[in-house]
């Protein structure tokens, strides 16, 4: 793993911000897209989580962190697993939050990915799915579920 000195307290008033030093700062948020409504049957999936695909622009050499989340309950029957992908386009799945699902239970995910994408547009979605089943998104104004894409620095 790269080492790196941090680029807070390595200068001295009155020093020039250059263009190289501006490339090691994070870019902040990049992206953002959230529902306020419930999504309800879902099944073995894995299922797209409706309204939570997000497509950003990546710059050169950059690290990306993928953050999800949302509030799942089980529909109906016995105890399941639940689970709520982080994927890409292809899609290839970055990372997984499970939970085990007992009838009535409301549970949370909040799956997180970093990633070094290629430059240029990338697409990342919320998709979820059970072992048995099915289960609901629970989401509202004041809890609403979520993907969130955040530049964090350069990716070396």
């Amino acid at each position: 793993m790269a080492v790196r000195t941090g680029f807070a307290g390595t200068t001295s008033p009155g020093d020039v911000l250059t263009s190289a030093q501006i490339t090691r700062l994070p870019g902040g948020w990049i992206g953002y897209v959230e529902v306020t409504a419930n999504q309800t049957g879902i099944g073995t999936g894995p299922t797209d989580l409706t309204s939570l695909t997000l497509t950003v622009t990546a710059g050169t050499s950059r690290r990306l962190q993928i953050t999800g989340y949302c509030r799942v309950t089980q529909a109906a029957g016995a105890a399941a697993a639940g689970s709520v992908f982080i994927r890409n386009s292809v899609p290839n799945t970055l990372q997984t939050s499970t939970l085990s699902l007992d009838a009535s239970y409301t549970g949370m995910h909040a799956p997180m990915s970093v990633q070094t994408p290629s430059a240029g547009s990338n697409t990342y979605k919320l998709s979820a799915g059970t072992t048995a089943n099915t289960f609901d998104l629970i989401a509202s104004s004041s809890q609403p579920a979520f993907i969130m894409v955040e530049d964090i620095g350069p990716s070396a």
